[in-house]
């Protein structure tokens, strides 16, 4: 599997004029990841592969930022539920794992809306925020080519 890597905000959201809060800019994208419930295992240093079915969940993306990501699950989480999430390559990049924490999930219909913010969910000190910078970059960039394609 690849790396974990984990992104905290340089400062916590704060309001902006008009209705945008958002402290990065979104990009949509349509990309189904794994996410490992951490929480259910009672730590996060276990490879992404090893939990029973109960702990590993899908999510459908819908858009992400340098800050986390919007998506929809078959499975309810509750705010604040540190996941691992990962996503598989990406044109020229690798796959990565990138942890966080669930900020928000609403039902609609038979799914659920859910929202993650990328952070630092474990102690390790090869997860810094940084590491993967470069991929989430790389894959911003070739979404807003596509868009304005």
């Amino acid at each position: 599997m690849g790396e974990v890597a984990v992104m905290n905000p340089v400062s916590p959201m704060q309001s902006r004029p008009g209705s945008e809060r958002r402290q990065f800019r979104r990009f949509p994208i349509r990309l189904p990841v794994k996410a490992r419930r951490d929480d259910l295992l009672g730590h996060s240093d276990r490879p992404i592969a090893e939990p029973g079915p109960e702990a590993l969940i899908s999510i459908d993306v819908d858009d992400f930022s340098l800050g986390g990501f919007r998506g929809r699950s078959g499975v309810a989480l509750r705010c604040g539920e540190a996941l691992t999430v990962h996503m598989p390559p990406f044109g020229t990049r690798p796959e990565i794992d990138v942890t966080g924490r669930v900020t928000r999930c609403q039902r609609i219909d038979k799914r659920f809306d859910v929202g993650v913010e990328f952070c630092q969910t474990n102690a390790a000190a090869d997860t810094s925020p940084w590491l993967r910078l470069p991929e989430l970059f790389y894959m911003a960039g070739q979404m807003t080519r596509r868009n304005d394609s």
